[in-house]
Parts: C-alpha cells; sequence; structure tokens
C-alpha cells in the first residue's frame, strides 16, 4: 500500500489554471462537497466551501501524475475567480468524454447552482 499523494489545494488563480492543466487528459472523476455543517435548527444553511475532484489520471507541471485530488476553496476563489474556475471545470463537468461519479451529485449540483448562480460549470 502506498501513501496516496496528498491533495491540491485550490486556492489561487495560480493554482486554478494548475489544475486545469492537470484535468485536461482525465476520462473519470469523482466529485463531492463539503459544507460547513450547522447544528442549530433553524440556522440559516451554509454555502459549500470546497469542491473535491479526484482522478487516477493526469499531470502537468509542477504535479505528480497519478491518483490526484483537488481541493477547490470556493469561499475563496468565488464570485471573484468565476471565469477561471469555469474554465478549469467546464469540460469535465459539462461535457460528454468525462464520466462523472458521485454520491447525491444531484443535491451537490444543485447547491452549487443556488449559491454560485454566477458560475457556468455548475
Amino acid at each position: 500500500w502506498e501513501r496516496p499523494t496528498e491533495p491540491f489545494l485550490v486556492d489561487s488563480p495560480a493554482k486554478v489554471q494548475l489544475a486545469r492543466e492537470a484535468l485536461t487528459s482525465v476520462k473519470c472523476v469523482g466529485i463531492d462537497t463539503e459544507t460547513r455543517p450547522s447544528f442549530v435548527r433553524g440556522a440559516p444553511r451554509n454555502p459549500p466551501a470546497l469542491l473535491q475532484v479526484a482522478t487516477l489520471a493526469g499531470g502537468a507541471r509542477g504535479l505528480r501524475s497519478g491518483e490526484r485530488v483537488f481541493l477547490f476553496d470556493l469561499l475563496t476563489l468565488l464570485p471573484e475567480h468565476s471565469p477561471a474556475v469555469d474554465e478549469a471545470l467546464i469540460d469535465i463537468l459539462c461535457g460528454d468524454d468525462v464520466l462523472v461519479v458521485g454520491v447525491d451529485m444531484i443535491s451537490d449540483v444543485a447547491e452549487l447552482r443556488e449559491w454560485y448562480p454566477e458560475s457556468r460549470c455548475f
């Protein structure tokens, strides 16, 4: 058993570009979102904070090929860097060439669209 690759935190435009380059050749990704829970009944919901994109293929300058997990820090990146995030994710999440898998993806995507309507990739 090898130790998995460390997750790559995508929290700046430069890191969005690295993630984009690494994700251009993937054929299958797993996605999930993480949201800070609210433990108070009736409290407003929190927006999705992270979008996890995991793959077994890819690689780019500065990133090793193989298993990769990209953690897109949505609270930091959006809405200011929506165009860069869209460029990195739209072909993967909206294209026909990549198999996208996940648990409860319909709810995840609905929440992403609700909280980040300026992003075309959701």
